[in-house]
């Protein structure tokens, strides 16, 4: 299986966590009486998390990729790529 939580149930339930997400910041944009945010979609926040990663954070972006499970840049291309299996799962934790 692709996404489990353990390794052998499956995600689920995704909908309904956007809609508590979303339930959650309507009321705390109302409490603080700032425009809520605009239509997004759960995939923003993994850009987002990204972006601060490289930006903030400073982490290596090969570590960044690993931790997103994307197969790009210099360190996972051509040679390297065809050598370079390392999961950089100490880094990443």
């Amino acid at each position: 299986m692709l996404f489990t939580i353990n390794g052998v149930i499956v995600v689920s339930g995704i909908s309904k966590a956007k809609k508590r997400i979303d339930e959650a910041v309507e009321r705390i944009c109302a409490e603080k009486n700032i425009p809520t945010i605009p239509h997004w979609r759960m995939h923003d926040m993994r850009r987002t998390m990204v972006t601060m990663m490289n930006e903030q954070l400073k982490i290596p972006p090969h570590v960044v990729e690993a931790c997103v499970n994307h197969i790009s840049g210099a360190a996972k291309m051509g040679v390297a790529g065809v050598y370079n299996k390392a999961p950089y799962l100490r880094v990443v934790k």
